[in-house]
């Protein structure tokens, strides 16, 4: 199935995810026959991708700590229905609600060719919990394939998504505000020496440019907006009274171009 029949069946906002998740896909060279584990899910969008990629005779396991009512403009229960009846080669396995630091016995013995963290490191809640993330799949991968955000903006127009990522970490360390998406904005260097500590030894390296028309961007400045509206003006630091007059500026203007993301892979 192309690219334009499942962005047609899934919708015009799930296309350009597809299109980027697909970009992620081919740089990991995920192979057919492979067993997959993805790490934070989601919706599957990148699950769908690696379906494609490991073929009738491969596996997909997606696992997401959110429940299953959470995602906007689908629910992840919603998304993860959707895909089972895609009639993709290989049928992804997806558990929500599952902490594989609370719960490391759901892996059980089981081994798979790939870890894949798409996206999803900077929804951890501290940099020692996605440490520990890690140590734990690498007992039960043989390759990470990974992929975040990159926190160098290489468009003045990627400044917004930025500003607002950042804005929802401060928060959370400023006010303890609790946060709906972003918790750990990390750049691209820590991020690899997290993973060199962790012991998987860094092969591949890329520059991931995203297509013009991805929503992240306007989505994390909408949150970062609520969030920066909750609590009471004179409890927000200078800094961020100005950060939320900017957002609300680019909202208005409706601009707005989301981060480029760099993927690596490791073994």
């Amino acid at each position: 199935m192309t690219i334009e029949n499942l962005a047609e069946r899934l919708g015009s906002t799930t296309a350009k995810q597809l299109e980027h998740r697909a970009n992620l896909v081919e740089f990991w060279r995920i192979k057919p026959g492979w067993s997959v584990l993805e790490i934070g899910c989601g919706g599957g969008v990148t699950a769908i991708l690696l379906a494609q990629a490991v073929g009738s005779s491969g596996r997909v396991v997606g696992i997401d700590s959110a429940p299953g009512g959470y995602g906007e403009p689908w629910t992840m229960d919603r998304s993860t229905r959707e895909i089972l009846e895609l009639g993709l080669p290989c049928v992804p396995t997806f558990h929500t609600e599952t902490d594989i630091m609370q719960n490391p016995a759901i892996l059980g013995g089981e081994t798979f060719d790939a870890v894949v963290p798409a996206h999803s490191a900077w929804y951890m809640h501290s940099e020692p919990i996605l440490e520990a993330t890690l140590r734990v799949v690498r007992e039960h991968a043989q390759t990470l394939a990974f992929a975040e955000w990159d926190l160098a903006a290489s468009h003045a127009d990627q400044l917004p998504h930025l500003a607002a990522v950042l804005a929802q970490q401060q928060l959370v360390s400023e006010l303890g505000v609790s946060a709906h998406n972003v918790r750990l904005p990390l750049g691209r260097r820590r991020i690899g020496q997290i993973i060199a500590d962790v012991g998987w030894l860094i092969g591949s390296e890329s520059d991931v440019a995203t297509p013009l028309e991805y929503e992240d961007a306007h989505w994390e400045v909408d949150i970062a907006l609520d969030m920066l509206n909750e609590p009471a003006t004179e409890e927000l630091s200078k800094e961020l009274q100005v950060c939320r007059d900017y957002l609300t500026s680019c909202l208005a203007a409706s601009t707005g171009r989301s981060l480029d993301a760099f993927a690596l892979t490791a073994t």
